[in-house]
């Protein structure tokens, strides 16, 4: 049913392929925490910790990614549409807006929560300071719970109103990004 609704809301913007990158339906997902490239993460991250190294580092994140997608392991989210918006660091990604779940909202906040003990077990002081001052991972603090349509989107588009539908959202792998 959210794929439906999302393919609707996509060809109703007629976006030009040669003007976007235009998300694969295939890897739809609704974020429920916004981490970053962990390569990137790693080059920002500013430590006077000999001891950490990028493989413990790697590692230590990649065990945070797997508890993650334990605990959203069989569920779904009832989510309403918002609005198709656009969001990144310059508002160049294309996105449709969800009402996030009680569920969804307790999920997020325990994969935050997580991710600072994670980050404290690494010797990070201050973890919640470091975690909000990188750019890979200065959003994952808030839920903006949204699915990518499009990004580089620097066309206008003209954003219409969506209808309040509800959908439903099946997690899938919760970070893609360590393991590529």
């Amino acid at each position: 049913m959210a794929r439906e609704f999302l393919r609707e809301i996509s060809n109703e913007l007629q976006l030009e392929p040669e003007a976007v990158q235009i998300v694969d339906p295939d890897t739809w997902h609704l974020t429920v925490i916004h981490i970053g490239n962990i390569n990137t993460i790693w080059q920002q991250l500013n430590t006077d910790n000999d001891e950490l190294t990028f493989k413990r580092f790697k590692s230590l994140m990649q065990h945070w990614a797997e508890r993650q997608q334990q605990r959203v392991a069989g569920k779904t989210y009832q989510l309403a549409a918002d609005s198709v918006d656009f969001l990144g660091g310059n508002a160049s990604a294309l996105v449709v807006r969800f009402t996030a779940d009680n569920e969804l909202l307790f999920d997020h906040q325990q994969a935050y929560s997580d991710l600072v003990g994670a980050w404290a077990s690494l010797g990070i002081n201050q973890p919640v300071m470091m975690l909000r001052s990188l750019p890979e991972l200065k959003f994952a603090h808030s839920l903006t719970a949204h699915v990518t349509l499009a990004r580089g989107v620097n066309v206008n588009i003209s954003l219409s109103e969506i209808d309040q539908k509800k959908v439903t959202f099946t997690p899938m792998k919760f970070f893609y990004g360590l393991y590529e």
